[in-house]
């Protein structure tokens, strides 16, 4: 046992030595933090250019949360006032409820058309539903940026990990393994451990770097860790898959495609297609990572971990399989 953690940790020490000098590694580590500290900078700006909503005090409360998850709801004491700030110099719709208890939509003339479609998709939702609506409200454009950001700075450590294997393996160095003391499982281990850590730490850095002191940063450690084994796929798949650099990086850019841009379908409306994304990891590390940032607990996240090891254990598999066939 002692032979084997002194194996894993002289792999361990190995790796973070040549990760302070391999350039992907510092690429992955340092955009994802230049990019948490232009979220900082710029999602507040984008949510300040959000479409503004005017609402009559006494409108159903579920029309309002819908009118605030696309924008930024005004509420007027009175009529007159709703009809003023109608005709103030933006494109801010109002909303009312007549005498016969139905929504009355007022237009200046001049709003954007999406601002219009947008007030009375939510009108027409409430109508239709008695002030039930027919849905959860949009998550707001923060959050969700700050999620697939976050989930993103965690998964990509596995590109590391990845051309990391790939170059043992083109260099005959994991080859190597079958004439040494060393056993493919301590490799292994060592390769998880460090990539998980590197993962975990990057993922809470970036979100103390985007929110700041405000941070739940014990949620979305809980989060990070929840995505770490589809950390683990995506440099498996490029180790495993891969047989030189070249193709190494060709895997990582199509792997990129699915696992960091394909989160983004779970925040659309799918109505009753919403089913399909159920066998997806990244889609509940994703949701996981979104639950953390408005203090709920990411048990999204926990499943995406328990999706992803079977797929994990298949990988290390056919590593292995690879290795032992080069030898």
């Amino acid at each position: 046992m002692r032979r084997a953690w002194a194996a894993i940790s002289a792999i361990a020490s190995k790796d973070l030595k040549v990760a302070r000098r391999d350039q992907v590694t510092t690429y992955v580590l340092a955009g994802s933090l230049l990019l948490a500290g232009a979220a900082r900078l710029f999602l507040p700006l984008v949510e300040g250019t959000q479409p503004r909503f005017a609402v009559l005090e006494g409108a159903p409360a579920a029309l309002i949360e819908r009118l605030e998850a696309a924008g930024r709801v005004e509420l007027c004491a009175d009529e007159a006032a709703l009809r003023a700030r109608v005709l103030e110099q933006d494109d801010a719709p109002g909303l009312m409820v007549d005498e016969h208890g139905a929504l009355a939509l007022l237009l200046e003339g001049d709003e954007a058309p999406a601002v219009v479609a947008s007030t009375m998709a939510a009108a027409r939702s409430e109508a239709a539903t008695q002030g039930g609506g027919d849905g959860p409200p949009r998550p707001p454009i923060r959050a969700i940026g700050l999620s697939l950001l976050l989930y993103a700075a965690v998964v990509l450590v596995g590109s590391a990990m990845g051309l990391g294997i790939v170059e043992e393996r083109e260099s005959g160095a994991m080859s190597a393994m079958s004439v040494t003391p060393l056993r493919f499982r301590e490799y292994v281990i060592a390769k998880l451990a460090v990539s998980g850590a590197l993962a975990m730490t990057l993922g809470v850095a970036a979100a103390w770097v985007a929110i700041g002191a405000a941070a739940p940063l014990g949620s979305i450690a809980l989060a990070a860790l929840g995505i770490v084994p589809i950390t683990w796929l995506f440099g498996l798949v490029i180790g495993a898959a891969a047989s030189n650099q070249l193709a190494a990086m060709a895997a990582m850019k199509g792997l990129m495609l699915v696992l960091v841009s394909a989160p983004v379908v779970g925040f659309m409306d799918l109505g009753g297609w919403a089913w399909l994304l159920t066998p997806f990891a990244p889609h509940w590390g994703v949701q996981g990572m979104f639950a953390a940032l408005n203090g709920q607990a990411p048990w999204a996240a926990l499943w995406a971990a328990l999706w992803a090891a079977p797929w994990v254990a298949g990988l290390l598999l056919l590593l292995r399989r690879r290795v032992t066939a080069a030898t």
